[in-house]
């Protein structure tokens, strides 16, 4: 597999800079980068920690271990090792079916962790190398929420591998200020979303360090034709974005009611209503917290049979007990408007989108809170 090499990747092995990146905007408090993008730089990958000691970025990255399949097998035999960045595959079965896994220690509790700071330089008393893991600096990736074919879909324009300027996936996004017509579903579920109608597509921006889908507020939408039904009583979804609109702006919503349930979500201003989720038709779950025009927020929305919670940068609404079940019936999915694109149009942006049909624990909300704030450059509480 050939993945073109980031500066936040692993690099390549025999190439400079391999083994260190640039981590992810998030740092430890009083942290210091010294190197810039080049891998052939002196200082790339190096900071400084809080008391001033030179530290490296080790990325989180795929490993395969004496395969076959391997260039290095006919020297190395079982010892041969290939190393692939962690946005290499999008699931863990796909790396499984190459060989590659990832170290323990990057996955805890199925939280993967984007890589960790350890020792620039190692003392006489160290005997292999002292590594140190930061929380406040990672990243977590959502692919490990779906490891064990959890149903749901994962959107992140920061890969530009995952998007297209039209719907059928011929013409790739390479820049900023171009159309999106196809967003690739990072999950693994194929639940990838289009829009047909070119002047209906928002845009991929950049400001160089975030990436998002830029809506208009008139006709910009983005459809997953046919959404699995979501089991029932097992619901998480979260979101970072910004709404720079005024009133009702939709982000996720079904297409119709089935079986008196709808699954709707949308960020407001107005009504000073960030984040509701609706079901059975007429019952509301809102958070009641201050939502202000150009407010850039997490939101992540919990449905279990027992409970709805709704968490807005990482402080809960307080549960709520439901009475009726969730379910998407299997019908399309928009995102970014409501009623499969006809009213309801989001302006502002989403930084990232991840959707799963099951329950998080306390930890695995948390982490993918963290990711979704790092997308977005949030501080949360």
């Amino acid at each position: 597999m050939v993945v073109p090499i980031g500066p936040s990747d692993i690099g390549t092995a025999g190439l400079p800079g391999f083994g260190v990146g640039v981590s992810l905007p998030a740092l430890p408090a009083g942290y210091t980068y010294l190197g810039g993008n080049d891998r052939a730089g002196p200082d790339f990958g190096r900071y400084l920690n809080a008391s001033s000691q030179p530290e490296t970025w080790v990325p989180a990255c795929w490993l395969r271990i004496g395969s076959t399949e391997s260039p290095r097998y006919a020297a190395f035999g079982i010892d041969a090792v290939d190393v692939l960045p962690l946005r290499a595959y999008y699931n863990l079965p796909d790396a499984a079916a190459d060989g590659y896994f990832l170290h323990p220690a990057l996955d805890v509790n199925k939280q993967v962790q984007s890589g960790f700071f350890r020792a620039a330089s190692l003392t006489a008393n160290q005997l292999d190398y002292v590594e140190t893991l930061y929380t406040a600096a990672l990243q977590v990736n959502p692919l490990i929420l779906f490891s064990n074919g959890e149903q749901g879909a994962w959107y992140d324009p920061s890969d530009l591998s995952t998007l297209f300027q039209d719907s059928a996936g011929t013409t790739p996004v390479t820049a900023d200020g171009q159309p999106v017509g196809l967003a690739l579903d990072k999950s693994g579920n194929g639940n990838h979303a289009s829009q047909a109608t070119a002047t209906a597509r928002q845009l991929y921006r950049t400001d160089g360090a975030r990436h998002w889908l830029e809506f208009d507020g008139v006709d910009d939408s983005l459809v997953i034709a046919s959404y699995p039904v979501i089991v029932a009583g097992k619901h998480s979804a979260g979101i970072s974005g910004r709404n720079t609109g005024v009133g009702l702006q939709m982000y996720l919503d079904s297409d119709s009611y089935v079986g008196g349930s709808r699954l709707t979500q949308n960020l407001r201003t107005q009504s000073l209503v960030p984040e509701s989720i609706s079901f059975v038709g007429t019952e509301d779950f809102n958070d009641p917290g201050p939502a202000t025009v150009a407010n850039t927020d997490v939101v992540l929305t919990q449905v279990s049979a027992s409970t709805v919670e709704v968490f807005n940068n990482g402080v809960s609404n307080g549960p709520t007990t439901p009475t009726g079940t969730l379910n998407s019936g299997g019908r399309f999915v928009t995102i970014g408007s409501r009623t499969g694109g006809a009213q309801n149009f989001l302006t502002g942006r989403i930084y990232a989108l991840v959707q799963i049909a099951d329950e998080l624990s306390v930890g695995q909300r948390q982490s993918l809170e963290a990711y979704l704030a790092a997308k977005a450059g949030v501080v949360l509480p």
